[in-house]
C-alpha cells in the first residue's frame, strides 16, 4: 500500500520504458518541471496528481528507449559496485582500528619483531596541548585571518571556503590560532565528529572556541591522535560527558581528561601509517563514486533530451 503522497505511475509498455520514465523523471529535466509547479511549506514541496498527468514527457521510439534504459543501467551498476566497495573499506578500517588502537593486533618493528612494551593509558593533555595559542585582547583590530567555524569542519575536513574577517567585528566565538598538524576536536556537538586535521595551507588560521585545539607534544604521532579520536573508545567516553539537549557540548577539562591508549611512538607512527594509507583508499573510491555520479547525470542530460540520439539495432525495432 502506498502512503498518500506517493504517486504509482503504470506504463503502457507499447509505448514507453518504465526503466526510460524514472530516469526522465529524476532527470534535471524532471526536476525542472516538478519543482516549478510545486507548491511549498516551510519545509516540503509537493504536487498533485493532475501536475504529475501534465508531465511533458520526452519520447523517443521505444526501442531507443530500451537502448537509453541499458546504458543508464549500465552506470547504476558501476555506480552500486562502488558503493559496496566505500561501504567495505568502512567496515574494514574500523576492524583495522579496534584491532590497533587497543593492542590487540601488535605490529612488527623494522627488524621484524613485534613492538616491546605494552599500551600506555595517559590523559589527553599528556600527549597534546589544548588551545595552546588564542587571540588576546590586545590583538590589532585590523589584524585579518580566516575562520573555522563548526559549521566548516566534517568528519576528517575542513572547509575550503571560508569566510575573511578582521578581529574587530569577526563573531565573537574566533579565538583558537591553529597551526600545521594541529587536530581540531568540536567540543559542540561533538557526537558529529566534527575532528579534522590543520593542513601547512591553513596554518594561522583562527577556529571557533567551540573546538578544543590539539597539539601533539613531542615523541607524540598526531595522526596516531587524530585516528584514536574517531576510536569507539574515545567516542564513548565524550558520549558519557556530554552536557545539555538543545547545545550539547564537553567542556576542556573533560578533553584533558579523556584517556587514550598509547604504544611507543614508532609503534604509532606505523599504525598511523596504516590507517592513513586506508584513508587515501576510501579518499580515492569516493572520488571516483563522485566522478561516476558526475559523468551519469551529464549522460542523462544528453540521452533524455534528445541532445545525443543512441543507435537501434535493426533487430530490435523489428
Amino acid at each position: 500500500m502506498n502512503q498518500n503522497h506517493v504517486f504509482a505511475v503504470r506504463v503502457d509498455s507499447k509505448y514507453l520504458e518504465p526503466y526510460y520514465l524514472a530516469a526522465l523523471s529524476g532527470s534535471h529535466y524532471g526536476k525542472t518541471y516538478f519543482l516549478s509547479c510545486a507548491k511549498r511549506s516551510t519545509n516540503l514541496a509537493s504536487i498533485n496528481s493532475t501536475q504529475l498527468k501534465e508531465f511533458p514527457v520526452l519520447i523517443p521510439p521505444l526501442a531507443e528507449q530500451r537502448q537509453i534504459a541499458k546504458i543508464l543501467s549500465t552506470w547504476d551498476k558501476a555506480i552500486t559496485t562502488t558503493e559496496r566497495l566505500i561501504d567495505n573499506s568502512k567496515r574494514q578500517k574500523k576492524a583495522l582500528m579496534q584491532q590497533l588502537l587497543t593492542g590487540k593486533n601488535r605490529l612488527l618493528d623494522d627488524s621484524g619483531k613485534p613492538f616491546a612494551g605494552d599500551f600506555v593509558r595517559l590523559n589527553l593533555s599528556e600527549l597534546a596541548s589544548i588551545d595552546k595559542k588564542s587571540l588576546g585582547k590586545k590583538t590589532p583590530e585590523d589584524y585579518e585571518f580566516k575562520y573555522i567555524s563548526l559549521s566548516d569542519v566534517e568528519p576528517g575536513s575542513i572547509s575550503k571556503t571560508l569566510e575573511q574577517h578582521v578581529f574587530k567585528s569577526a563573531p565573537s566565538r574566533a579565538k583558537r590560532i591553529v597551526q600545521d598538524g594541529d587536530i581540531l576536536l568540536a567540543t559542540v556537538r561533538p557526537n558529529l565528529k566534527g575532528f579534522a586535521k590543520v593542513k601547512v595551507e591553513q596554518d594561522g588560521f583562527v577556529a571557533s572556541t567551540g573546538f578544543a585545539v590539539l597539539t601533539p607534544k613531542k615523541e607524540v604521532s598526531g595522526d596516531y591522535l587524530y585516528h584514536y579520536l574517531f576510536s569507539c573508545h574515545i567516542t564513548g567516553q565524550i558520549d558519557a560527558l556530554v552536557v545539555g539537549s538543545n547545545y550539547p557540548a564537553i567542556n576542556s577539562s573533560d578533553v584533558k581528561g579523556l584517556k587514550v591508549y598509547c604504544p611507543s611512538y614508532e609503534e604509532q607512527e606505523k599504525i598511523a601509517k596504516l590507517l592513513n594509507n586506508a584513508d587515501a583508499s576510501l579518499i580515492k573510491l569516493e572520488k571516483q563514486l563522485s566522478d561516476l555520479q558526475q559523468e551519469k547525470k551529464a549522460l542523462m542530460q544528453q540521452l533524455l533530451t534528445g541532445k545525443r540520439r543512441v543507435k537501434v539495432d535493426a533487430t530490435e525495432v523489428a
